[in-house]
C-alpha cells in the first residue's frame, strides 16, 4: 500500500497541486468577495450607505 501511494504521488503529484490551491486561496477569496459585492450592488441597488457597508465588509475580510 505504501509503495502504491508513492507511485500515485509520482504520477499525479498531489503535494504540488495542494500547495497551489493553498497559494490561490486568498486570491480566490478576494475575488469571490468582490463578485459578491458587485452582485449585491447590481441585483438590488441600494443607497450609497449600503454600498459603503459592503465595501467596508470586503476590506475588513481581506485585510
Amino acid at each position: 500500500m505504501g509503495s502504491g501511494l508513492a507511485g500515485s504521488q509520482r504520477e499525479w503529484v498531489p503535494g504540488q497541486s495542494s500547495d497551489l490551491l493553498l497559494a490561490m486561496c486568498p486570491f480566490l477569496r478576494y475575488l469571490f468577495l468582490i463578485l459578491l459585492a458587485y452582485r449585491a450592488v447590481f441585483l438590488n441597488i441600494r443607497p450609497t450607505k449600503r454600498l459603503q457597508e459592503v465595501d467596508n465588509y470586503v476590506h475588513k475580510s481581506v485585510i
